[in-house]
């Protein structure tokens, strides 16, 4: 048996120890040891756009549960649940209440996805856009009402979103759930609670854990 195999070659180790392998040749070291060389860390701002295409696809997909059809457009009642859906449960109800008597002229608008993601922009800004509302109430500048104008004029200054005056005036008429026709910020702040936030409304567990990755790169930035 011990002809079949060749001797074992023995050769000297670094440190004046032998043993039973050659040293491994010197391009092979160079490349284990550019393996080693740490990879350069992702600037923040590619974190923040990966979180802006990851918002936009999960957006889209919730759109897409609603257009079953395929037509690239929603009902005027779709885009209205998905805003109450994530509104305060001790008013769920009132709300869904108003969508027995949206006005036809409301109930038959499409709604494309750029309105869609729109909407979605402004609930997600919704404690900005409550917060100036309740500050104007307290000067007792506007009587802490907004009327659509200028609820729409607030949307346009404190979120940089252009709603078309159709999906402005259907989220004005969800959103006033009294029915008198003015907003009040409480009006806001208990319907519109941003899915993206967590809030005590719920929401979609995907976008809440992207505003959390948010509000963690904005504590790093700072």
């Amino acid at each position: 048996m011990g002809g079949r195999f060749l001797p074992r070659t023995t050769l000297p180790r670094r440190g004046g120890r032998s043993g039973p392998f050659p040293p491994p040749p010197p391009g092979r070291a160079a490349s284990r040891s550019d393996q080693r060389a740490p990879t350069p860390r992702p600037a923040a701002s590619d974190f923040t756009d990966f979180l802006d295409r990851l918002d936009r696809i999960i957006s889209e997909l919730e759109f897409n549960h609603y257009d079953r059809a395929g037509q690239g457009t929603i009902s005027a009642r779709d885009l209205a649940l998905t805003v109450v859906s994530n509104g305060d449960p001790s008013v769920v109800q009132a709300a869904l209440r108003r969508f027995e008597v949206i006005p036809e002229e409301l109930a038959k608008e499409r709604v494309t996805l750029q309105d869609f993601l729109q909407v979605g922009e402004v609930c997600r800004q919704h404690q900005r856009l409550t917060s100036a509302m309740k500050f104007y109430s307290t000067l007792r500048v506007v009587h802490g009402k907004f009327d659509v104008h200028r609820f729409g004029k607030a949307i346009r200054k404190l979120t940089g979103v252009e709603l078309r005056e159709p999906i402005l005036k259907l989220l004005f008429f969800v959103l006033d759930v009294d029915g008198s026709g003015d907003l009040d910020w409480s009006e806001v702040q208990d319907i519109m609670l941003s899915k993206t936030t967590g809030s005590s409304g719920g929401g979609d567990a995907s976008a809440t854990m992207v505003e959390c990755m948010r509000g963690c790169l904005r504590k790093v930035r700072a």
